[in-house]
């Protein structure tokens, strides 16, 4: 390689690693303020909180049936549910589904819900309602 083909060749490799630095730079910039506007963007500790009882209510290994007011295929859906059972942890949250019927089941709502219609529908009897949208409901035989 002749002399101005190298003076090219490391011209371009500082060019991609400064472009490369400049990048990583406005990317840290960018999260920093993100982080400092909303830290707990999904509100997590908030669900810790809200969720409390139900954790010390259910045993570790339970399986918990999930019921909510906002569908699962909803963006939001997913995060409240994903939210809930990283709070839940260790027991294992799953979707009620007719197939699928756990002795527990975990309603989380915005709304005021129709408990007599969510006993009937999903045969389940209220065991506590824990204010702020959450309920716990046991599968009936």
């Amino acid at each position: 390689m002749s002399q101005s083909g190298q003076w090219r060749a490391w011209t371009a490799l500082a060019a991609a690693s400064l472009a490369g630095l400049a990048g990583a730079i406005l990317y840290w910039a960018h999260t920093s303020r993100i982080l400092r506007e909303e830290p707990d963007a999904y509100k997590i500790a908030e669900q810790q909180a809200r969720l409390a009882g139900v954790v010390e209510m259910l045993p570790v290994d339970a399986t918990v049936g999930y019921i909510s007011d906002v569908p699962f295929g909803k963006a939001d859906g997913q995060v409240y549910f994903f939210v809930t059972q990283y709070v839940l942890a260790p027991r294992l949250l799953v979707e009620e589904k007719p197939e699928r019927r756990p002795r527990w089941v975990l309603g989380n709502f915005l709304k005021r819900p129709d408990i007599e219609q969510i006993e009937k529908e999903h045969r389940v009897k209220l065991v506590k309602s824990f204010g702020r949208g959450v309920y716990l409901f046991e599968r009936t035989p």
